[in-house]
Order: structure tokens, then C-alpha cells, then sequence
């Protein structure tokens, strides 16, 4: 069952650079420390519901992501939701690094986060492992791929002699239209 695919957006560009611009660790960390000096929960718990929220809530946020179809505003707006809630993570298991090693936290951050982004680059290898017969590696001479090389190469030529109509000559037509 294949799904149509979703009408072109001039604003998708816009929308996509949400998730990574809005603020994410800070405001969660305030109110993770906001909690401790207040005593409503011990450290242990402050870290534990932080960390639970840190990567349930994005998970979830993810997961619904799969279900909203082509609504391209919708997905954008859970993606920044579970990027945001992302940043509990902060003062939840991140802040354990300051705890271990005030003097080395910064080295141990940076060495855990490049063992995680290494091993985050494998993750296609292991798709294309469990799934052989169903990945397509970049590169490779597939039947299809060829034929829609030839097809767009053949549209390029005939848009060069005037034969097939642009972008342009459609929105042209349709203001004449109207």
C-alpha cells in the first residue's frame, strides 16, 4: 500500500529549522534547578523524573510524528515539542558528569558524546545488515534509478526546445485562468 505523495510547501525550508533553533537545555535546566532549592524533591528524583521526561516525551513526540500524514506544520510542531523536552536531559543524567568529575566533566562529556555520534554512524550499516534486500545504497546501478535518470534527462531536453511546460507556464496559466 503506497501512500500519494504530499503537495510541495514553500515553507517547509522555514518549519524544519524550528526544532533545532528554539531553546532547549536551559529553560528545563532553571526548573530542574528551581525544584532542588526549593526541596520538593531530592536530587536522585530531580535527575530520575528529568531523565524520564527527557527521553519518553521526544520518543512519543517522535512516534506521533509517523501518523500525521502530510500535515508538514503538524509534524514541525511535535518535532519542536519533543526537541524542547529533549533538553530535560540536562539536568537529569547529563549533569552526572559534574557530579563524577568536576574537573574533567567537559572531557567526559565530549569523549561519551563522540563514542554515541560514532556509533549513531553505524546505524545504516546495521539497517542494511538486517535488511538486505530492501535498502538501496547510493551509487548503485538499480533498474529504476537508471530509468529515472533517462526520464529526467529527456525532460531536460525536451523544457530546453520549449515542449514541456515550467513551473512558470503553469503558474502563467493558471493567473490567466482566474
Amino acid at each position: 500500500m503506497s501512500t500519494p505523495p504530499c503537495p510541495s510547501s514553500e515553507r517547509r525550508p522555514v518549519l524544519a529549522a524550528l526544532p533545532g533553533s528554539l531553546p532547549r537545555g536551559n529553560c528545563i535546566s532553571w526548573l530542574g534547578d528551581w525544584i532542588l532549592t526549593r526541596g520538593w524533591l531530592s536530587l536522585l528524583t530531580t535527575r530520575r523524573v528529568f531523565t524520564l521526561v527527557g527521553l519518553c516525551i521526544p520518543a512519543l513526540m517522535l512516534a506521533v510524528v509517523g501518523y500525521v500524514g502530510c500535515n508538514s506544520t503538524a509534524a514541525i510542531a511535535l518535532l519542536c515539542v519533543g526537541t524542547f523536552f529533549n533538553g530535560a536531559q540536562v539536568p537529569g543524567y547529563i549533569s552526572n558528569m559534574q557530579d563524577i568529575a568536576p574537573n574533567l566533566a567537559g572531557t567526559l562529556l565530549g569523549a561519551s558524546t563522540t563514542v554515541a555520534y560514532m556509533l549513531s554512524m553505524l546505524s545504516p550499516i546495521v539497517v542494511g545488515v538486517l535488511t538486505p534486500d530492501q535498502v538501496q545504497v547510493l551509487g548503485s546501478e538499480d533498474a529504476e534509478a537508471g530509468g529515472a535518470k533517462e526520464e529526467s534527462k529527456v525532460l531536460l531536453q525536451e523544457r530546453e526546445k520549449g515542449r514541456v511546460p515550467t513551473d512558470a507556464d503553469e503558474e502563467d496559466a493558471k493567473k490567466s485562468a482566474s
